[in-house]
């Protein structure tokens, strides 16, 4: 049953900063009560809404929770090859997956629990010039 409903928690994009407790910035109360309700997992779950972690700021806890630096280094990747993309389709094709597979492992926090040196916005402008909105459109819906 943890196990289940971690990963279900994961799913809706929680991070996790310890094994045992998952976060997330997303106003999701409503839909974990279902997730709970439907699947009678209530006795082993608890629910906190909090807006902040006493001996944290929050950027310090997304960054616990999510691999941010991990995946910040992956869109910087990205984007240092850009300039040699224009010279080989399949180069463009490598990009695209590379890019979708970062995409699905990003929270997609807001701006304020980002690192500063976020290159992941620059990343998906750059996903969008390559024609990626289609694939994104049917990922997402």
């Amino acid at each position: 049953t943890r196990n289940y409903l971690r990963e279900k928690l994961k799913d809706f994009g929680f991070g996790s900063g310890q094994e045992s407790l998952l976060v997330t910035p997303l106003p999701l109360a409503r839909p974990i009560q279902e997730l709970m309700e439907g699947d009678k997992i209530s006795d082993y779950v608890w629910v906190v809404r909090a807006t902040r972690v006493v001996g944290l700021g929050n950027r310090e806890v997304s960054e616990r929770a999510w691999d941010l630096k991990k995946i910040n280094g992956l869109y910087q990747k990205l984007l240092d090859v850009l300039p040699r993309l224009h010279k080989s389709t399949k180069l463009e094709d490598e990009w695209r997956n590379l890019f979708l597979a970062i995409f699905l492992e990003d929270p997609y926090l807001p701006q304020e629990l980002l690192p500063e040196d976020w290159a992941g916005e620059e990343c998906q402008k750059e996903a969008w010039r390559l024609g990626l909105p289609q694939i994104l459109r049917l990922l997402l819906h």
